[in-house]
């Protein structure tokens, strides 16, 4: 890093002194550990040193926007900020320079909550910290464009550093969980009403937004998938066990259990929090349960034990509300509550040398053994366990149907195992993550599931496997409690199947990376480090580029062509088919047409660079035309139209129909006319031979003029001699 701030290092110019100034007293704010950090002050050296580097917003509805209002500086890092792999920096907005705020840099591999993003940017949202605005930065630690998002600093410390400290009491401390339980009713169901969930509270991430330490916000929950940056002990059993950026946006349930993991890890500060590895986190809450996991007997404080018990149920329909929350705190009576426990099997089931007398620690276990999982399903010891000692005719009855169906499916045989295996764990626990092969998703983190193994370079073929097996639908239809919500699934998922059943551009995985993940950038190698969201940026974003790239290549890659079909809700699939097409003039062609299309509706400015990018390409679209001339004409005709930037005007020029007409009428007046110098040829070439019928009745004639005139001779001498 000291290299990059060494080539950043210079002096601002002399009139932004009012703004080094401002930028002095914001950056105070990290170097203290007191509630006052913001009134100590950072040398005005150090601040002069530092060249900064101005945001581009950016937006669906226009390219870019030039006005750099906000500028962030590399080389001030702001760590208390931090939030996951984001990494905060100092930032400063020129048009309101009191306001303190700071920046976090979004990990260019790993997809954000552009939807929420848009919701919260500008909206002041109730004890949730405050989106400032968001933008590209050309950032030079990532070496490329990178998405930054600007929050106003909250003016009081982390809640984490405040528990961590030996000045407070535990009553005072006690006063503070009670407050951020408080602040949690209002802050969730503020994002409630916006059709969001938060998925990222933790300790570190809970802030005073006052130095008195009397108000509660909540950070940032938009820079990674959800729960992608969240400990195991802060997600619930369900969520927990799915790979990390598998988990889902869940729903307000899972928030709650947030807070109530965050409320008993803070309150345990003091060393008697226990720790696990991160394998035995999930095992042992499905054992215990999440409560006495992380709760237990070990606090002081009976009464906001039994508030954390609530909210830490692991059965959804048992957890708490933010309702019972509230009424509790407003010291209502929540009537007694009788949690009711997982069923327990009479004998054991032995499994990989251990005994299992529930079913979940079972199926917890199958997924992470599955050959030996494999072999009890077909044994018939697992259906055998399920009726005669867990009693519970249902599953045994769903397990040996599930079975046979799988043994029938021939068409299915090299998937079989695993599929039967993954069917079966579905079974046993519906609101578990889908287990198929290495993976593990819920029903609602496939998208970010495949986009994380995407953008790392992975194989996503598992998780299309996972779908084109029907293990998506067939999850939604166990779990039928929100029956509406599972029909929309479904009807995804099958919209899923039918981008992966095409191969063609604007189909396959890329369709379904950008269609399940709009806060994916677009991942073609030509712009991937453009870090570009929205249509709207492609052309302009291509244009800029043209001087730089290899413009032997056609603008329109696999990944664009999906990136354009997810972003634009135009019919498009005859352009795609013709970008498919095997014969390259009808390829050149489409890629103009999709090019012309996005331009009419989305840009109206003129692109020089990709107009001439594009007019290099048309080649094969000019040798459609038979006419030399024609062609000619054409070629002579590109320099001009490129230098307007229109490529509508290009594609007049190459797709002209009256050029068209004109070429197939000449095409055709030639074929009449060679059609005709061939059968004379033909016919001349034919009655040079003497066999000829031609020939021996011209013959015959002669002949017979002979005779005539020799009868003639002969007669005339005849009388000359009489």
């Amino acid at each position: 890093m000291a290299d990059t701030e060494n080539k950043l290092d210079s002096d601002l110019e002399s009139g932004s002194n009012l703004k080094e100034n401002k930028l002095t007293e914001a950056s105070s704010a990290r170097t203290s550990e007191q509630n006052s950090q913001t009134s100590a002050e950072i040398n005005a050296d150090i601040i002069t040193s530092q060249k900064p580097i101005p945001l581009i917003k950016i937006d669906a509805k226009t390219p870019s926007s030039a006005i750099e209002r906000y500028e962030v500086y590399p080389s001030l890092p702001l760590p208390e900020y931090d939030s996951g792999i984001a990494k905060a920096f100092t930032a400063i907005d020129k048009m309101q320079p009191d306001l303190l705020l700071f920046c976090l840099i979004c990990y260019p591999n790993i997809p954000i909550r552009l939807d929420e993003l848009r919701k919260l940017s500008g909206k002041s949202i109730g004890h949730n910290i405050l989106v400032e605005n968001y933008g590209n930065l050309d950032w030079p630690l990532h070496e490329q464009q990178c998405l930054g998002i600007i929050f106003q600093r909250p003016t009081g410390q982390s809640i984490d550093k405040y528990f961590k400290s030996e000045e407070f009491s535990d009553q005072e401390k006690l006063e503070k969980a009670k407050l951020i339980l408080l602040s949690s009713i209002s802050a969730l169901r503020n994002l409630n009403k916006l059709g969001i969930t938060h998925r990222s509270i933790r300790p570190s991430n809970v802030f005073f937004s006052d130095s008195n330490g009397e108000d509660i916000i909540f950070g940032e929950c938009v820079t990674t998938p959800p729960g992608f940056s969240q400990s195991l002990e802060l997600e619930t059993i369900e969520r927990g066990i799915a790979d990390e950026g598998s988990r889902g946006n869940g729903d307000v349930s899972d928030d709650i259990y947030a807070v109530a993991a965050t409320i008993s890890i803070l309150l345990q500060n003091t060393g008697s929090f226990p720790t696990f590895a991160s394998e035995q986190i999930s095992f042992n809450k499905i054992i215990k349960g999440s409560f006495n996991i992380l709760v237990g007997e070990r606090l002081k404080s009976q009464k906001i034990s039994k508030v954390l018990e609530g909210m830490l149920q692991d059965k959804i329909e048992e957890r708490w509300n933010l309702n019972d929350i509230e009424l509790w705190l407003g010291g209502e009576t929540i009537a007694p509550r009788v949690y009711e426990k997982e069923t327990r099997a009479s004998q054991g089931l032995t499994f990989d040398g251990i005994e299992y007398f529930t079913k979940s620690t079972l199926a917890y276990s199958m997924s992470q053994n599955r050959s030996k999982a494999v072999e009890i399903i077909k044994s018939g010891a697992l259906t055998k366990w399920s009726e005669k000692s867990l009693k519970d005719k249902v599953l045994a009855s769903k397990i040996s149907q599930v079975t046979d169906d799988t043994t029938v499916q021939k068409d299915r045989a090299k998937y079989a195992d695993e599929l039967l295996l993954s069917k079966i764990l579905i079974v046993m626990c519906p609101t578990y993550p889908i287990s198929y092969k290495n993976i593990l998703y819920t029903s609602d983190g496939f998208g970010s599931g495949l986009a994380i193994e995407l953008l790392r370079g992975g194989d996503a073929k598992t998780y299309t496997e996972s779908v084109s097996l029907g293990l998506l639908n067939f999850s939604f239809q166990l779990n039928s409690n929100d029956k509406i919500k599972n029909e929309d699934r479904i009807e995804i998922t099958n919209q899923i199947n039918r981008y992966l059943q095409k191969a063609g551009p604007g189909f396959g995985v890329e369709r379904c990376l950008y269609e399940l993940n709009p806060g994916c950038p677009c991942q073609s190698p030509i712009i991937i480090k453009e870090n570009i969201f929205f249509s709207s940026m492609l052309l302009p974003t291509l244009d800029k580029i043209a001087g730089t790239t290899n413009t032997q290549k056609s603008p329109i890659d696999r990944h664009i062509a999906a990136f354009i079909a997810s972003k634009i809700n135009d019919d498009l699939e005859q352009y795609l088919s013709e970008i498919g097409d095997f014969d390259k003039s009808i390829q050149t062609l489409g890629m103009l047409k999709l090019l012309v299309h996005i331009q009419k509706n989305l840009s109206s400015t003129d692109l020089l660079g990709l107009a001439k990018w594009v007019g290099g390409l048309m080649a094969p679209a000019i040798r459609i035309y038979n006419s030399r001339k024609l062609r000619k004409d054409i070629e002579s005709g590109i320099p001009q139209i490129i230098r307007n930037g229109n490529l509508g005007e290009l594609l007049k020029l190459i797709d002209d129909p009256s050029h068209k007409e004109e070429d197939q009428l000449g095409y055709q007046t030639a074929m009449n006319e060679f059609k005709e110098a061939e059968e004379t040829i033909l016919k001349t070439e034919t009655n040079s031979d003497p066999e000829s019928e031609v020939a021996v009745k011209t013959s015959r004639q002669a002949a017979s003029v002979l005779s005539i005139l020799i009868m003639i001779f002969i007669s005339s001498l005849i009388l000359l001699a009489n």
